[in-house]
């Protein structure tokens, strides 16, 4: 199982490889932080989103901004 935390510094979040999500189990959890989701990979490696209010909010809007820049509105 893939679990990563946040690098801290922020140029060596640019190294991390890319994630290309295939699924996105129903298994979600909640921790102290908020709840949490777990993708998976082409490969079946999972990683473990650990999701505020907040956070999770600011994702969505990032998926939907990047999707209709891509393919309109």
């Amino acid at each position: 199982m893939l679990e990563t935390m946040m690098p801290k510094d922020t140029q060596r979040a640019r190294e991390i490889q890319d994630f290309v999500v295939t699924d996105v189990l129903e298994e979600a959890g909640y921790s102290d932080r908020g709840i949490v989701m777990t993708l998976v990979d082409l490969q079946g490696s999972r990683l473990r989103l650990h999701l505020t209010a907040a956070t999770g909010e600011l994702l969505c809007e990032r998926f939907a901004n990047a999707l209709e820049e891509r393919y309109g509105k």
